[in-house]
């Protein structure tokens, strides 16, 4: 393009590089498995039986004489020759090639010009390649699938705790496996497909739709009955049938079609007898990969991926296009369809886009935040018992729902805080957006989200910590600072918790003291826990000339402890030798849900003689390896020297580093906002007492 000319537009309909042929099934069906094509494919040929709006092109994509690619697409006649093609995959291309891809979506749309079909919509099912195309006239389309590599699937490996554990349990039943290709197991699928329809739609408040896939439902799956490359999956016990599952299996590879079961199969879980079936045969039979389909949009489709993820299977998003009304007088619909589409994004824009909804103000509202937080992974130090106890009348619980599309993807608990130098509103939470789904993407829409809500509700500031946090995300967006830690977590590996020989040892040492330990919720250990921590604070600072302090975390404070306490998330273990009046090691740990973070430790000089200390944690572990705790969080450490000792030992206990990532806003509000070169200054300069110093200020903290 000449400098400072007009910019040539792309020609549609002068494109004749590649033309498009219809061609008959047998025809278009050889060597169709040279192709890189959707499963979906081979199974469209039977859409349109019995139906006299659909028909079935077959279409092929010539470049020079040769086929560089062919199509499956479903044509649905609408009133007022309204005629739209629809396809469940992309074009089956021969070589990747992106350029190859865009060339055949604009053959495909000359073609659909020239035969008076109205719009294109391709989605993406089982795509093998996904190339994002936003060019004009096509718009981009999204699903997510999730998919079981068979050739390096191992059970124990690639299996979560939480499917082996519901395949152990079912195992011991007496289910047993039917296949069949006859198809005469129809009417108990759809039968189920049924069952299943109602029970997500009571569960989960959504219409949710089996027959998810276009052309297909309850009339015409009687269809496929004789269709080759269909296999039924049927699990059953001695009174009934629990689950169906129809595959389609082609070219070593399966795509789960559709899934019935009953609400008994949901509340057992013996879905997880068939899935680990239907991948050992695969498996067996050599194919390559086992694709367990898209999730529903909503809070339906996060159960289901988690699920999916149980099973071994990864995401993968593919992409296809639609385009608008191509013919006349239709596309005068078009301007209605961008005009639209220019108001919803000046919705997006506004302040009410990204609202939170808070539930402050009644006990009972907060109360019923949390109770669903469960459903999410979350932080304890997020949750409504934590928050509660560490507020006061200059710090007050703030409880926020993240929403998108309508549906809560994200919650947050944290304070908000008032009165400090600069007389600014501060949020403060202890972890990061507890996530259904704990993709970048969705942390980053939370972070954005929380950002335009306290930039409309007047909040100057917003500090995120990463104490418990259950993921290694961090934020990428630019308006936030990111901030690192690590903790240290123990879980059960194998046959227990690798615990290493300097651990032990101590272990050994407490028992040939005859060490005790005993487990309590009473105040009365308050007034010893505050004289070992200051004789733990006295002994760290002069071994490591540091300024240790036990009340590492923000707001936290002898009279949150207190409370604490109170609230029944909390309790003691005190341990001491024989020959002891009082107890000469307390541990004051947190729980919630069966997990334990290590919170405050004192000690006096003969209990770390003695390994009183680790007596303690090894208790906690004992507990890790029986399963009656998920994990134990023995925390963070120190940015000085000392917290290189710490982390040693840590590990000895058989710790796993996991690097948690918090975040933190400069001032997002005039006047303030002036202020911000100054922050970022303090970023860059090295540590010293100075800067140590104006960082620990209330309005520089978390820099």
């Amino acid at each position: 393009m000449a400098r400072g000319g007009k910019r040539k537009r792309s020609n549609i309909q002068n494109n004749k590089k590649i033309t498009v042929k219809e061609v008959s099934f047998p025809e278009w069906t050889t060597t169709l498995e040279k192709y890189n094509h959707s499963l979906f494919f081979v199974y469209e040929q039977q859409i349109s039986k019995n139906s006299d709006h659909i028909e079935v092109l077959f279409l092929k994509f010539i470049y020079n004489s040769k086929i560089v690619a062919k199509l499956s697409a479903i044509i649905i006649s609408k009133p007022f020759k309204n005629r739209q093609l629809y396809s469940h995959g992309a074009p089956a291309l021969k070589e990747f090639s992106r350029a190859q891809y865009l060339q055949c979506l604009y053959a495909l749309y000359n073609y659909c010009k020239q035969s008076k079909i109205n719009r294109i919509e391709i989605k993406g099912f089982d795509n093998i390649y996904s190339y994002i195309i936003k060019s004009p006239p096509f718009f981009k389309t999204q699903i997510d699938e999730y998919y079981v590599d068979l050739t390096s699937f191992d059970l124990k490996r690639s299996c979560n705790r939480n499917f082996l554990r519901k395949l152990k349990k079912n195992e011991k039943k007496s289910y047993r496996i039917i296949t069949d290709t006859s198809g005469k197991y129809i009417d108990n699928l759809i039968e189920l497909l049924e069952t299943t329809h109602q029970y997500r739609k009571e569960k989960y408040q959504t219409n949710y739709n089996p027959f998810y896939t276009v052309g297909l439902n309850s009339n015409n799956l009687k269809e496929f009955k004789d269709h080759p490359n269909l296999k039924y999956y049927i699990l059953t016990n001695k009174k009934k049938i629990e689950c169906i599952q129809l595959n389609i299996e082609y070219n070593k590879r399966a795509y789960g079609l559709l899934l019935g079961s009953s609400v008994e199969s949901y509340n057992i879980g013996s879905r997880a007898i068939l899935d680990h079936y239907i991948i050992d045969s695969l498996k067996t039979r050599n194919y390559i990969y086992y694709n367990m389909g898209s999730v529903p949009v909503g809070s339906d489709g996060s159960g289901l991926s988690q699920y999916k993820q149980s099973v071994g299977a990864k995401l993968k998003s593919s992409y296809g296009v639609y385009t608008h009304f191509i013919q006349p007088p239709y596309t005068l619909l078009n301007h209605l369809y961008y005009m639209v589409r220019l108001a919803l994004s000046l919705v997006k824009k506004s302040k009410s886009y990204h609202k939170l909804i808070k539930n402050v103000s009644q006990h009972s509202s907060a109360q019923s935040w949390n109770n669903s937080l469960s459903q999410f992974n979350y932080s304890i130090f997020i949750s409504y018992d934590w928050l509660l106890s560490v507020a006061d009348k200059n710090n007050r619980p703030l409880f926020l729902n993240i929403y998108k599309n309508g549906i809560i993807v994200g919650k947050i608990g944290g304070l908000l805080s008032g009165r400090n130098l600069l007389n600014q509103k501060v949020f403060y939470a202890y972890a990061s957006p507890a996530l259904k789904e704990e993709r970048l993407e969705n942390l980053n829409y939370c972070m954005n989200a929380l950002y335009d809500y306290a930039r409309n509700n007047k909040i100057n500031r917003i500090i995120i910590g990463s104490y418990d946090q259950q993921n290694n995300l961090s934020c990428t967006l630019p308006k936030f600072f990111i901030t690192k830690r690590t903790e240290y977590i123990i879980k059960k590996c194998g046959k227990g918790v690798n615990r290493k020989k300097g651990f032990i040892k101590n272990i050994k040492k407490a028992q040939k003291h005859d060490a005790s330990i005993s487990s309590s919720k009473s105040l009365k250990y308050l007034e010893t826990l505050y004289k070992l921590l200051d004789s733990t604070r006295h002994v760290r600072n002069k071994k490591y000339k540091s300024d240790y302090t036990p009340f590492f975390m923000p707001k936290m404070s002898s009279t949150t402890i207190e409370n604490i306490l109170k609230s029944d998330i909390a309790f003691f273990l005190t341990a001491k030798t024989k020959l002891s009046q009082s107890p000469d090691s307390i541990q004051l740990n947190i729980k919630k849900e069966k997990r334990v973070y290590a919170l405050l430790m004192g000690a006096t000089p003969n209990a770390y003689k003695t390994g009183l200390s680790s007596f303690i944690d090894n208790k906690i572990i004992e507990k890790v390896e029986s399963g009656e705790l998920k994990y134990y969080n023995t925390g963070g450490v120190p940015t000085s020297k000392s917290g290189d000792g710490l982390a040693k030992y840590k590990r000895l206990m058989g710790g796993e580093p996991l690097n948690a990532y918090g975040a933190t806003t400069n001032f997002i509000l005039f006047p303030l906002k002036l202020f911000n070169p100054l922050l970022n200054l303090l970023r860059k300069l090295p540590q010293n007492r100075i800067v140590n110093w104006i960082k620990k200020r209330s309005w520089a903290s978390n820099i």
